[in-house]
This record gives structure tokens, C-alpha cells and sequence, in this order.
């Protein structure tokens, strides 16, 4: 393994130590270790969340880059430890959802660690980011093979879920996957599984209050305040305000509410 950069996603926050724990494990097994912080700000116990966010930036790593994922509600239960490994990166996690859009878009070997293989102690029951994840991270910087970690899996560790569902008269209903800094609003549904569907036009969008039947190109196309739908960066769709927040205007919670559109 040539390259040696790690990526740090979780909902640990930087108020407390948690994170420097982490960096001293991953460090003590190898200090030239690159570690970027990609974020600690995800919302408490949001694995979604987080499975969004990773896929927002994994693929802009060199080859070989380990990111390191845990948000992990379920730490200290019966839910494996994973090594994931694609033709590009390696992923540390757990396997309770943080890797739901690597399993539906990457070829990928998986592994469940083995604490045995990993360290000579014995893990703490409420922090495996630091007694697993991390160690097993070093491991892999030190150029130590997957198989040497842990135990290949054959089958599929989970089943590629859509975030979206078909209701009646040719309507989906979206689920929304994050609520970004700005208030945008967006959608698991992307430009992908319109393709996949034989679709290539949306007719309509509603989200609560608000409805169109007009997609915009970029945000600027409309004034301050307006909600608008787009396809985002990433071809995914998102609703928006100019210069303002959507999810406030719209009072929209995403573990509650849903985007409507259809599609021809």
C-alpha cells in the first residue's frame, strides 16, 4: 500500500477527547499517517446521514486512501466490524447502514475484523472506533493484508436498499437522506435510478406546501427566497432556497417528511 492518507467521518463532535484518541492509536501504528478530518459534526447516531456524506467524497481520494467511518448507535452489539475493499479505497466501520451507497456502487470484498487479529486487549464494549476501527486502520497502513484481519465474507453484507418507494397514479415518494449547512434538501433519489427506471423526465415535485413542475440548473436562476428543485452536484435531486434555508421555510424534518414527484 502505497499511499498512506486517512479520512475521519463521525458523529463524535471535537467538544470532547474522542477524537484525539483515535489520531494517537491510528498514529502510534504509524506515524506518518496523513489523517483528514472530513467531519465530526454529523448529527448524533445518523447513520443515513453519514452514508450520504461519505458517498459525497470517497471517489475524490487517491488510490488505496482507508476511510474511516463510524457513527455507530449499535456499538457493543451483535452488528460486525467491517473492512471493505473496492478497487480504489479500503472502509473501516461498522455494518449497520454507514455503507449502504458503497454496496450499491462499488464491486467490493468485504471482511468482519477479528478483534483477536487486531489487539492483544480487550475492547472496550462502548468505544470500538478506537479498540477496533483504529487499530485495524494501523494495520492497514502498515501494510498489513485484509485477510490478515479478519475473516472474508461471501455473501452481501446487506441488501442495496432505494430510498424511495412507488405509490399510486406513477407517484415516488423520496426519502430525504440530508439536510446540508445551507437547508438544501436532499433526496436519495438521483439521476441513476432515473436511468435505471427508463425515465427521463419529472413532471412534478411536491414537498409539503410547495409544488412545481420546473427543474432549475443552478441556484441563481431564481430570487432571494424562492424554492427551487435541481439536480445537485452530486445528481442528486435536491429542493433549495435562494440565499435561504429550505428546510426552515418548508418546516421539513427528514425523519418525518418526504418529497413527491413524478416521473415519465
Amino acid at each position: 500500500m502505497n499511499n498512506k492518507i486517512v479520512t475521519l467521518l463521525t458523529d463524535f463532535g471535537t467538544h470532547d477527547g474522542y477524537i484525539g484518541s483515535l489520531k494517537g492509536v491510528i498514529k502510534s501504528y504509524y506515524p506518518a499517517a496523513d489523517i483528514i478530518d472530513i467531519s465530526h459534526d454529523i448529527d448524533p447516531f445518523d447513520v443515513r446521514g453519514a452514508a450520504f456524506t461519505l458517498h459525497t467524497y470517497y471517489s475524490y481520494f487517491p488510490k488505496d486512501t482507508i476511510h474511516f467511518v463510524v457513527i455507530d448507535p449499535g456499538v457493543g452489539s451483535v452488528r460486525r466490524p467491517l473492512l471493505l475493499r473496492t478497487a480504489q479505497h479500503y472502509f473501516v466501520g461498522p455494518d449497520n447502514g454507514v455503507f449502504q451507497f458503497i454496496f450499491s456502487r462499488e464491486a467490493y470484498t468485504a471482511y468482519e475484523l477479528d478483534v483477536k487479529k487486531i489487539s492483544s486487549g480487550t475492547p472496550s464494549a462502548t468505544f470500538h472506533a478506537r479498540d477496533i476501527f483504529a487499530p485495524a486502520t494501523g494495520k492497514l497502513l502498515q501494510g498489513n493484508p485484509c485477510e490478515k484481519l479478519g475473516k472474508r465474507l461471501d455473501e452481501r453484507t446487506e441488501v442495496p436498499r432505494v430510498f424511495y418507494s412507488k405509490e399510486e397514479n406513477g407517484v415516488l415518494k423520496l426519502e430525504a437522506v440530508n439536510i446540508d449547512r445551507f437547508g438544501n434538501i436532499v433526496t436519495g433519489f438521483s439521476r441513476r435510478d432515473m436511468e435505471r427506471m427508463n425515465k427521463y423526465a419529472i413532471d412534478q415535485v411536491k414537498v409539503k406546501d410547495f409544488s412545481t413542475n420546473t427543474l432549475n440548473s443552478f441556484y441563481a436562476e431564481k430570487s432571494d427566497g424562492e424554492l427551487m428543485v435541481l439536480w445537485n452536484s452530486m445528481d442528486f435531486l435536491e429542493i433549495a432556497a435562494v440565499n435561504a434555508n429550505a428546510a426552515k421555510i418548508l418546516n421539513f424534518d427528514k425523519t418525518k417528511d418526504s418529497v413527491q414527484i413524478k416521473i415519465r
